[in-house]
């Protein structure tokens, strides 16, 4: 019976394919390691912060809205759209429809805090993330209704973060 045996361009081929295995498998273990201790220090875009020890403010559990949370960077919710809806009843209670998104895995949005100056009614939505973690970068739809409460006729501007829109209450 005849044995067979690799040609010598063949075995060459394996011996390569074997030595570049070798070669990728210690270039991602050294990749694996912590940064070293001289790294340049990472700067917030503006419009963010990282916040101290907690859990994302106006959350159940969390604390107080307003109160930073552990090691968060927190940011407005980017906003795609607002919409404004009035009931038929006496007094009109008006509704935002928010949607926006989520930019990665790890962001929570906090719950909408409300303030009105006259004709002016202002939503902030926050969004917090760990200041170090690795996130997928998959944006998530994000939608709320933010009940803004009862008006009387006129004409109102609605900020919701940097997004501005206009109603009517007739």
């Amino acid at each position: 019976m005849r044995r067979l045996t690799p040609r010598p361009a063949a075995r060459s081929r394996l011996g390569l394919l074997g030595v570049s295995a070798l070669l990728l498998a210690a270039l991602l273990a050294a990749c694996g390691g912590s940064p070293s201790p001289a790294a340049s220090p990472t700067v917030s875009p503006p419009g963010t912060y990282t916040a101290p020890a907690g859990s994302l403010p106006g959350s159940p559990g969390g604390p107080s809205a307003g109160t930073p949370a552990a090691n968060q960077v927190v940011t407005p919710l980017p906003i795609t759209g607002v919409n404004v809806s009035l009931s038929t009843s006496e007094p009109r209670q008006v509704v935002a429809h928010v949607s926006g998104y989520l930019p990665n895995t790890c962001a929570r949005a906090g719950q909408p805090q409300i303030s009105r100056s006259g004709q002016t009614v202002t939503v902030r939505i926050d969004i917090a993330q760990p200041a170090d973690a690795v996130c997928g970068q998959v944006a998530t739809p994000y939608r709320t209704d933010v009940p803004l409460g009862s008006f009387s006729p006129g004409g109102y501007t609605l900020l919701v973060n940097t997004t501005k829109t206009t109603f009517y209450v007739g």
